[in-house]
């Protein structure tokens, strides 16, 4: 029996070895806990005011990542992307960007949750990316969406030519049932981003517009202009954004905003 589990051993170490020759994996991570003192007062009914203490995850994530060289030029990639909530053992608390894709020389293609040109863009530009701990900002009253991953998408990136790039995002609604209506609503959504990135200069330009089709034809458009000059020792940036929320009942409303920011 030791001998047959040795064997088997071997075996498996070889198998291993020959898997690593044709595809490279790499396992990643952040482990982001703090300890935090909060004092909070004036919340609306029900919410947790006071004075406490408590164990933090903040943006906590494990991932794993690979490509292998399918020929022609052509390389399969995958990547599965999820928070941790360290502070309750929870392994898998919440989807990042998993996918898996095709890339070549012009581009690569990505199917599964992930982030579309209008997030990527404020992200790039934002000094505080990521935020998720204890000084996070307030979430605006309405925002359009499109600040979060994106599931059931489809995305193409194109190469980088000369600083320029592009990237064009299609999000399906996987006809689920509106709510309140037998029918079956087809929500969707698509997120363009035009990009240059070269030397000290960054500037990009997103549209997305996402239908409902929920009785009413909500339909949510959200355009974002960003730039920022790196200057080695620091950055200034800036961002502009509107969202519109329309509808076929006359309930539609506007939002623009702006940030300036800057980095030493």
């Amino acid at each position: 029996m030791q001998k047959k589990l040795i064997a088997l051993a071997v075996a498996g170490l070889v198998s291993t070895g020959a898997f690593a020759d044709s595809t490279a994996v790499t396992v990643y991570g952040v482990a982001d806990l703090s300890f935090d003192f909060v004092k909070t007062s004036g919340g609306v009914a029900g919410s947790q005011t006071g004075t406490y203490t408590r164990v933090s995850s903040n943006s906590s994530y494990i991932g794993f990542k690979g490509t292998e060289d399918v020929g022609n030029g052509m390389k399969a990639l995958f990547q599965f992307e999820n928070g941790v909530g360290a502070d309750t053992g929870a392994m898998f608390n919440s989807a990042r960007d998993t996918y898996a894709g095709l890339a070549g020389a012009y581009g690569d293609i990505k199917l599964g949750t992930l982030t579309t040109p209008t997030r990527a863009l404020g992200s790039a530009i934002d000094v505080n990316a990521g935020w998720a701990g204890i000084g996070s900002s307030a979430a605006l009253t309405n925002t359009s969406g499109f600040d979060t991953r994106q599931t059931n998408t489809a995305q193409f990136t194109s190469a980088n030519f000369s600083g320029f790039s592009g990237a064009l995002a299609y999000i399906s609604g996987e006809n689920k049932t509106a709510s309140g209506n037998p029918a079956k609503a087809d929500g969707r959504a698509w997120d363009l981003g035009l990009n240059y990135n070269n030397g000290p200069i960054l500037a990009g330009l997103t549209y997305a517009n996402g239908k409902a089709r929920d009785g009413v034809d909500s339909q949510t458009k959200n355009t974002r202009v960003a730039g920022a000059y790196d200057f080695g020792m620091g950055s200034v940036r800036a961002l502009w954004n509107q969202v519109k929320f329309e509808n076929n009942v006359g309930l539609n409303s506007k939002q623009t905003t702006w940030g300036l920011g800057g980095t030493f």
